[in-house]
């Protein structure tokens, strides 16, 4: 996310998501504790929406 993530989380609150982690790291390698809790709390049926630099990244409909 940005330095200022307050736009995208209002874009993500409008599309309906319901909890919303940030990690803020760079590299491939960088510990990503939001990540780890997101994991810890999906459910089956559970939909994430992943934004990087700016940009959202969703699974497209053969994932």
């Amino acid at each position: 996310m940005s330095p200022h993530p307050e736009a995208q989380i209002d874009a993500l609150k409008a599309d309906g998501c319901e909890q919303i982690f940030i990690d803020k790291a760079s590299g491939k390698l960088a510990p990503r504790p939001e990540l780890d809790k997101t994991l810890l709390v999906l459910r089956p049926g559970d939909q994430v929406t992943v934004t990087a630099n700016g940009h959202r990244i969703e699974p497209g409909p053969d994932r």
